[in-house]
């Protein structure tokens, strides 16, 4: 026969085994097994007769893969001749050792040949083949499961009683164990005992750690000797347990809300019109707050132009509208570059002082029951909320993160002179996607209004007077010279107000203080009837260990979103949160 260029080498010779390697041949114990194969000569074109072939184990493995010594499976004989149609055959016999696999190999010797290997498997009963493939339902991404193990135990290993996402079975008492990298993958156990029923366990990991994310399980019939069962494995979701005490840190952003429910631009004037709508009325004072920090001038001279029209007219506020911003830049400049030391400190501490009102930090201990069906029930008990300015921090130094923190304990807030009424909250959330833990909404006792009058009267204002004032009110007459305001303004525009317009405009003046600062005061401090946040959120569940428990350990990544709850105002509150395992 003429086999032209089919070799697959440039060797002379090819040996062709007369069953299929990729299948170990197997035989029980105190047996043997028949195995053959034809030498091709591509010298001669035709089968190799009369050439000598050598035989000879050279490896010895468990059914697991694991190389072991201790196997005493032999072959007949390690050398023969190929006949006259260039055929060989052998036989290995298994003898007393079960469970090898031994790796034999046919070479010709003294020549370049390529060396054919082949498997063969000996164990002490008849072996049935299982083929196990994947399906999966939940509500997690099939991308995100991966490292399929997948284990062989007794038909006594009982699905959902004794297998379950936590178990962890003993190394004895796996009959087989084999790995798929993901849900589209399957594994093929090539020997069975046959004869007995067994049941096919296996876990998947998941996306945020190595943690089991899910299980599957199933018992089959008896397996037939030489034959391959198909198993098809549904998976379900594991089930993470976030019950227990942690230790939770949630930061509120602010700034929208005050923005929002303010209504736009604002006067201390107009803030008080809306007295009745809590929910506006608090934005609405925390914002004209805000721009009084940032351009006290401004504040002070819409005030004036407010109770001007009231008492002169609206063409009189006209007139001051046309001197507004040069007013208002005139006594910003003297109270921030001109004014003293403590007033201008005053201010600098005050703007960052509205950056911690606004963004606000608080500790807690979170407290989760016993998942119900996938539903958790949990309450906030807040114990500490912290308190950040940088003024007199260089940012250059390794503890600037640290510099500036200031704890109040709830015991504090609790006696003081304004107490805030910072409060816990208790909640409803559901798990979902294995390790998602979505938070329904639901209230937190969080009364704003007064937390920022505390913060800004009995921590900013006290230190930065040495105890001369503790409020708003006491600070502008410490310092606010209306007499000299009245004479600027009556000169710059006194003409048209008529006579006693300098009396008038400190008499304005004065009241314009009582107004700006009066009226914060008055309103944050009574601002807690009706108010509260409702807030709703979403973290993710980590378990750092992987332990059989499936206990959470750390929730990450939360984030809350919700509203200052006032009569009828809702605005924006945003925050991010985190917790541990105390």
């Amino acid at each position: 026969t003429d086999l032209g260029d089919t070799r697959p080498t440039d060797s002379r010779y090819q040996i062709i085994l007369h069953h299929d390697p990729a299948f170990p041949l197997s035989t029980l114990i105190d047996l043997s097994v028949t195995f053959s194969a034809t030498v091709i000569d591509y010298g001669s074109g035709g089968a190799a007769a009369d050439l000598p072939v050598a035989f000879e184990v050279v490896a010895i493995h468990d059914l697991d893969g694991h190389v072991e010594d201790d196997g005493d499976g032999r072959l007949d004989t390690e050398h023969a001749t190929t006949d006259s149609l260039g055929r060989v055959v052998n036989r290995f016999h298994g003898e007393t050792t079960p469970n090898r696999i031994y790796t034999v190999e046919i070479s010709v010797p003294d020549t370049d040949t390529v060396p054919v290997r082949f498997p063969v498997r000996v164990t002490a009963a008849a072996c049935g083949c299982v083929q196990v493939n994947f399906q999966y339902d939940g509500v997690q991404e099939k991308t995100s499961l991966h490292d399929f193990v997948v284990s062989i135990v007794p038909s006594d290993f009982k699905c959902g009683v004794h297998l379950k996402p936590t178990t962890t079975l003993d190394d004895e008492l796996v009959i087989a164990e084999r790995m798929a990298a993901d849900i589209n993958g399957s594994v093929r156990f090539d020997c069975i005992p046959a004869g007995t029923n067994y049941t096919v366990f296996a876990k998947a990991m998941g996306a945020v750690d190595m943690c089991v994310a899910a299980a599957g399980c199933d018992r089959t019939l008896v397996l037939e000797p030489n034959s391959c069962d198909q198993v098809t494995l549904n998976f379900y979701d594991a089930e993470l347990k976030p019950s227990g005490l942690y230790r939770s840190i949630d930061h509120f952003d602010f700034s929208q809300l005050v923005e929002a429910c303010a209504g736009g631009e604002t006067t201390i004037v107009g803030c008080a019109t809306s007295a009745g709508d809590i929910g506006k009325t608090i934005c609405c004072a925390i914002t004209e707050l805000n721009k009084f920090f940032n351009k006290p001038g401004l504040t002070i001279i819409e005030t004036f132009q407010s109770l001007i029209a009231y008492y002169f007219g609206q063409l009189a506020a006209d007139v001051i509208d046309l001197f507004k911003d040069a007013i208002a830049s005139v006594i910003t400049d003297y109270i921030k570059n001109r004014s003293p030391s403590w007033l201008q400190d005053f201010f600098t501490i005050g703007e960052s002082m509205m950056d911690i009102i606004n963004y606000l930090e608080l500790h807690s201990d979170l407290q989760l029951a016993k998942p119900q069906q996938y539903t958790v029930e949990g309450a906030h008990f807040y114990k500490e909320l912290v308190l950040y300015w940088k003024i007199g921090c260089n940012p250059a130094d390794p503890n600037f993160a640290d510099c500036g923190r200031w704890p109040l304990s709830m015991e504090d807030l609790a006696g003081a002179q304004v107490p805030t009424n910072i409060v816990g909250g208790n909640f409803s959330a559901t798990i979902s996607n294995f390790n998602r833990l979505l938070v329904h909404q639901h209230e937190v006792g969080l009364h704003y209004g007064k937390l920022v009058l505390y913060v800004l009267n009995e921590i900013i204002i006290k230190s930065i007077t040495n105890g001369q004032a503790n409020s708003l009110l006491g600070v502008a007459h410490l310092w606010l010279d209306c007499t000299a305001i009245a004479d600027g303004i009556s000169n710059m525009v006194g003409g048209v107000l008529g006579p006693n317009a300098r009396q008038n405009i400190e008499m304005l003046c004065n009241n314009a203080v009582d107004n700006v600062f009066g009226f914060v005061e008055d309103y944050l401090g009574a601002l807690t009837l009706g108010s509260s946040l409702m807030l709703r959120g979403s973290a993710t569940l980590v378990d750092d260990n992987c332990d059989a428990d499936l206990l959470v350990d750390r929730i990450i990544n939360g984030t809350w979103e919700g509203h200052l709850q006032g009569n009828s105002q809702q605005a924006t509150v945003t925050g991010t949160w985190e917790a541990t395992r105390k």
